[in-house]
């Protein structure tokens, strides 16, 4: 159990493909979507500095705020699948990227990332039920049912293309910290990621 929900929370064992999309309702402002395999989001942008027109070169600078739920990797997927049970992370996070533009060609960017992860772990749903409450249930299983992470983290990437399709990669560098009561014992779910991440955008 202890080893299964460091992975689970830390480094989900599967590969996470997601389609999105960002509109621009208001000089400077947009909001956005995250849609994928057991994970959504939503997003907020607002570009502090720099050029808003794609075709000007420059410096520029957007804060991003969002909130968003995803499936605990394969750990997850055996809870609920195989028993039936209840495995989910919700996030809140805030981001500030900066990054320079050369014409249309190209995008380099570097930016910090906070995220508040809550996540929720039920093995056996009905006990709940049978037990009346949480408390119980707990106590029973000596394993934390719900629990927080904090994750500071940066990110660094880039993108090449031409107008309107770029092809680009990043690399995501997350320190988590966090805890959870494993089995009756107090375990230290804290830990170092790399994220790896390749896209294909568009713009218009």
């Amino acid at each position: 159990m202890d080893a299964a929900l460091r992975l689970a929370l830390l480094a989900p064992l599967s590969s996470r493909t997601e389609l999105s999309g960002r509109y621009g309702f208001a000089r400077g402002f947009d909001v956005g979507g995250r849609l994928g395999v057991g994970s959504r989001a939503i997003e907020a942008g607002w570009q502090i500095f720099g050029p808003r027109d794609r075709a000007v070169a420059g410096w520029a600078g957007t804060m991003v705020v969002g909130v968003g739920t995803r499936s605990l990797g394969a750990f997850g997927n055996v809870i609920e699948r195989v028993l039936r049970g209840d495995a989910s992370i919700t996030e809140y996070q805030a981001a500030f990227v900066t990054g320079r533009q050369w014409a249309e060609v190209g995008h380099a960017y570097v930016g910090m990332r906070y995220t508040l992860s809550r996540w929720r772990l039920s093995v056996i749903p009905n006990l709940p039920i049978l037990y009346e409450d949480g408390e119980r249930v707990e106590a029973l299983l000596g394993t934390d049912t719900r629990g927080v992470t904090h994750t500071p983290g940066a990110v660094l990437g880039g993108a090449l293309g031409f107008r309107y399709v770029f092809v680009g990669a990043e690399l995501n560098v997350l320190v988590t910290s966090g805890g959870a009561r494993v089995l009756s014992r107090q375990r230290d779910l804290s830990g170092v990621g790399l994220m790896p991440a390749a896209y294909v955008f568009t713009q218009f």
